[in-house]
C-alpha cells in the first residue's frame, strides 16, 4: 500500500472515531481511560529533566490530552512548551478551540514541503500513533513507520518516545505489534542511535520506546 492510502486510511479512521465519540479517549482509540494516564506518564518520561526552557512536540496530538495531562501533574516550573502536530483536521480544530495559546501543526510529516517547515524540538512524543494497522499488511507498515519515526528523530534535538503494540501479548491482526528485537534493530542500524531503552514495564499491552541523540 503507498504512502498516502496509509495515512488516508488513518485519518478516515480517526475522522469516523471523532463522530462517534467527539472529545473522549475512544476517539483515539484508546478503550480504557485507566490506561490512558499511564501511557501520558510513559511519554513523558522520556525528559531527562523537567523545564519550562524545553519545547516538546506531540506528534499525532489527536485532541491535546496529553498537554491536559502535563497541566494536571506538572508544575509550571517544570512544565515544557507544548506543541501539537497532527493530520486529522477535526483533531486539530478542537484542540486550537480548546488551547488558543498552544502552537499547532496541521499537516503531513511525510510531505517534504510541510516538514520543511517545522522547526526542531528538544524531545519528541508519538503516542498511539503506530499502535494499530487495521487492514495494511505488516510489511507496509513497517516501512511507513519506517519513514515516520526517521523524520521525528530528526526533528528531536535530544529525544524521542514512541509506542507501538508488544507481540508478547494476545496477537490481533489489525495491531501493529513489533518483536522487540526487531525494534533495536531498527533504532541502532536504521536511526544510528546509541543511547535507547524499552520499556515494557507498565503493564499494558503495549511497549515505548525512548531514543536519544545527546543529552542536555
Amino acid at each position: 500500500m503507498k504512502r498516502t492510502d496509509i495515512t488516508s486510511s488513518i485519518v478516515s479512521r480517526y475522522q469516523e472515531r471523532y463522530r462517534e465519540h467527539g472529545d473522549d479517549h475512544k476517539a483515539l482509540g484508546w478503550p480504557r481511560l485507566e490506561e490512558v494516564a499511564v501511557r501520558h506518564q510513559a511519554m513523558l518520561d522520556v525528559m531527562l529533566y523537567h523545564s519550562p526552557k524545553l519545547t516538546l512536540l506531540d506528534f499525532g496530538c489527536g485532541l491535546s490530552h496529553l498537554y491536559r495531562y502535563m497541566l494536571d501533574t506538572m508544575p509550571n516550573a517544570a512544565r515544557p512548551v507544548y506543541v501539537g502536530l497532527d493530520i486529522v483536521p477535526e483533531f486539530i480544530m478542537t484542540s486550537r478551540t480548546k488551547y488558543p495559546g498552544v502552537s499547532y501543526y496541521y499537516g503531513d510529516i511525510l510531505n517534504e514541503a510541510f516538514a520543511s517547515t517545522l522547526p526542531d524540538f528538544d524531545y519528541v512524543v508519538c503516542n498511539g500513533v503506530f499502535t494499530e494497522k487495521a487492514e495494511v499488511i505488516f510489511d507496509d507498515m513497517w516501512l511507513y513507520f519506517h519513514a515516520v519515526i526517521g523524520k521525528l528523530f530528526d526533528l528531536a534535538r535530544v529525544g524521542l518516545a514512541y509506542n507501538v503494540m508488544s507481540p508478547y501479548r494476545r496477537r490481533r491482526r489489525d495491531l501493529f505489534q513489533v518483536p522487540m528485537g526487531m525494534m533495536a534493530q531498527f533504532v541502532a542500524e536504521k536511526l544510528n542511535a546509541k543511547r535507547f531503552a524499552i520499556r515494557h514495564d507498565y503493564g499494558l499491552p503495549d511497549y515505548t520506546v525512548y531514543v536519544y541523540k545527546s543529552a542536555i
